[in-house]
């Protein structure tokens, strides 16, 4: 027997779909439903998908049957027509029936006050009993509104602030590995500036040793050939000396002492000393020379010395930029340490 085609008996059915149209969509076979046919009595019935609902699941089929249409004519009324909100008074008439009961609870549950009459001290005490449970089912659903309501707060909460979270983790990782880096970065830049200080101070020695060498080979070569002319200074003075030794003083002694004793002809005498004149102004030359020789010598000797003397003083000069590259270097092994104070306290 298939119910559903005409007006009749039973507005309101709970079942399960066991076929469903080409066009229907969103209900499934299988699925369990209420509905409000035409007529519900029967073992099947064809009902148009529009109304059709699924059921829920906690619902029993003596509920789903028993208020769905004063639920929807309550629900019609009052939210649909009258528009309803919180704090309104509201009469219902009649508020024992099953519309009246179903008004009363909807009233409650949207906040407005309810002012009900029933025609009996039974139906009356029924009313209270179904307001009370109908406050009662209010504040359990309000409850239940407000703790779903705090934990999708705290759900959205988390979520919100999950990403935020991770990304402060993420960024306080960076900053740790970015101070690590800074510190092995600026470590080994101390350690490069070290060793390129250390290698410019080594060149800088090495060019200074060098030049001291050299400096004190030029000194050592002048002060040799100082002594070359001092010993040839002092052998020209000896040459001069062994001139001047060989002067004919005993001839011209003997000559004037002749010329004295005998004079025997003025002419000769004459002659003679004329001769010996020559030979001694012949003498005088040759001695002069010699002392010239000796003094240019001499002069040279003294230059040599002021030569030696400076380049001694270069020697000096360069010993104490030796002193200043040892300066150099004990700087350089101070930065290595400290760059190794840095590395340890780093590796801390």
């Amino acid at each position: 027997e298939v119910a559903g085609q005409s007006l009749g008996i039973g507005g309101e059915c709970y079942g399960e779909i066991v076929r469903v149209g080409s066009d229907v969509k969103g209900l499934s076979v299988g699925d369990k439903v209420i509905a409000v046919p035409p007529d519900g009595m029967g073992s099947y019935a064809s009902i148009d998908a529009r109304w059709v609902a699924r059921a829920p699941e906690a619902m029993n089929p003596a509920e789903a049957v028993s208020g769905t249409c004063v639920y929807a004519t309550a629900w019609l009324g009052l939210h649909w027509m009258a528009r309803i909100a919180k704090g309104e008074r509201v009469l219902i008439h009649s508020a024992a029936g099953g519309v009246g009961l179903a008004a009363v609870h909807l009233c409650l549950r949207q906040g407005c006050v309810v002012y009900a009459t029933a025609s009996t001290k039974e139906k009356r005490d029924l009313l209270n009993v179904a307001a009370d449970k109908a406050v009662s089912e209010a504040e359990a659903e309000m409850q239940a509104t407000l703790t779903s309501a705090r934990a999708e707060h705290t759900a959205s909460l988390q979520r919100v602030t999950a990403p935020a979270e991770a990304g402060l983790a993420e960024a306080k990782a960076m900053l740790v590995n970015f101070r690590q880096d800074a510190v092995r970065n600026g470590r080994l830049a101390a350690v490069s500036e070290a060793r390129a200080a250390e290698r410019d101070a080594l060149g800088t020695a090495n060019t200074w040793e060098r030049n001291a060498v050299a400096f004190k080979q030029e000194a050592d070569q002048r002060l040799k050939e100082a002594s070359q002319v001092s010993t040839a200074s002092a052998a020209a003075a000896a040459q001069a000396e062994a001139l001047r030794s060989q002067w004919p003083m005993k001839e011209i002694q003997s000559g004037i002492a002749s010329s004295e004793a005998a004079n025997r002809t003025a002419i000769e005498m004459h002659s003679i000393a004329a001769a010996t004149e020559r030979i001694d102004t012949s003498a005088d030359d040759d001695a002069l020379e010699t002392l010239e020789a000796a003094r240019e010598a001499v002069a040279i000797t003294q230059r040599a010395a002021l030569a030696a003397r400076e380049a001694v003083d270069q020697a000096a000069q360069n010993s104490a930029k030796l002193k200043m590259i040892r300066a150099l270097i004990d700087r350089t092994q101070s930065a290595y340490a400290s760059a190794d104070a840095q590395d340890t306290q780093a590796a801390r």
